[in-house]
């Protein structure tokens, strides 16, 4: 085993065993009666969401190996070399679905039931596809590099807060600092290994950092099993409140609600700055610098639309976890 891929066959090793001993001794997840008390079904959904995201991060893994042996030992051009890293990202953006999804499970109980996970799973896999396929298809004018960039800020933001979101949940679920310590922990070490893997390799300076690579790679281990080992056992033997949502019903009147003066006042004068900041940027450009506005065109759209999306979504996805009457009930008595 060389240097160069000791980082893959780790997480490699690590994932595929706990993905594998799951199917074995967790799936389908049997919490034991305890006092004559049924298991709650959050905990088996929560493990279910749980063990997709480690198959998630398998198949990662896996694919890295595949696309280093392809690369090396051979020239690939740096197209073909982006197109061959975006499933990396992809599915570490599925396995940061997955852990929202736990975090669904943990933090919504027994009301978060079965039927509730592909739903939610196709609203934000949808939701964050529209992005992306906006991102790409804009890569025409933006340059494929510019697009895999911005996907690459996106996934590492997102897979240094997934372990940190679940933590959270089993903290206000089950009182215990365990997973959100090793979670945070986690979080603060993913943008070291992404600089490691992405971007010093290749670089004058890339030689004399990457040497470090297997102290980073061995560390993330180390964290993926004391991880994956803690909150399996809070999740099996936590005493969690009965399954009982820690999310309370609430009528949010959102921006189409009273406003305040100060609120409104507030608004006013950000918005105000923000057209003056608009109008002085583009003053400074000339009739040579079409191009330059263009592309602020092109990104203020891109905002917009974003925003759009996440609006619509944010919509249908609480439309979908609202509690009906007769779930709530059986939720808070079971």
């Amino acid at each position: 085993m060389t240097k160069e891929n000791f980082g893959v066959a780790t997480n490699l090793l690590i994932c595929l065993l706990v993905t594998v001993y799951g199917v074995l001794a967790w799936l389908p997840f049997r919490r034991p009666q305890k006092d004559g008390i049924s298991p709650e079904p959050f905990r088996h959904c929560a493990y279910v969401c749980w063990w997709a995201s480690w198959l998630c991060w398998t198949l990662l893994w896996c694919w890295t190996g595949i696309r280093q042996a392809i690369e090396n030992g051979q020239s690939v051009p740096a197209r073909a070399a982006i197109l061959h890293r975006i499933p990396d990202l992809l599915l570490d953006n599925l396995n940061v679905i997955f852990l929202v999804l736990v975090f669904l499970a943990i933090t919504r109980g027994d009301g978060f039931s079965s039927k509730r996970i592909l739903p939610t799973f196709l609203l934000i896999a949808g939701a964050m596809a529209a992005g992306y396929a906006i991102l790409y298809g804009l890569s025409y004018w933006l340059t494929l590099d510019f697009s895999y960039g911005i996907h690459d800020a996106w996934s590492l933001c997102m897979s240094a807060a997934g372990p940190i979101l679940v933590g959270c949940a089993v903290y206000l679920r089950f009182n215990s600092v365990l997973v959100v310590a090793i979670g945070f922990v986690y979080a603060f070490i993913q943008p070291v290994a992404y600089a490691l893997d992405l971007q010093v390799a290749g670089t004058p300076a890339g030689n004399k950092i990457l040497q470090y690579e297997p102290v980073v790679d061995i560390t993330l281990g180390g964290l993926k099993i004391l991880w994956a080992v803690f909150f399996m056992q809070i999740l099996a033997h936590g005493e969690g409140g009965g399954g009982s949502s820690l999310v309370a019903e609430t009528n949010n009147p959102g921006l189409l609600g009273e406003w305040d003066r100060r609120t409104l006042g507030h608004a006013l004068l950000l918005g105000s700055a923000y057209v003056f900041l608009l109008v002085a940027m583009l003053m400074t450009f000339d009739e040579q610098k079409q191009k330059q506005i263009e592309a602020f065109g092109v990104a203020f759209g891109i905002v917009m639309g974003l925003i759009g999306l996440i609006d619509i979504g944010l919509r249908l996805w609480k439309e979908i976890l609202k509690d009906k009457p007769g779930q709530a009930r059986g939720a808070r008595t079971a």
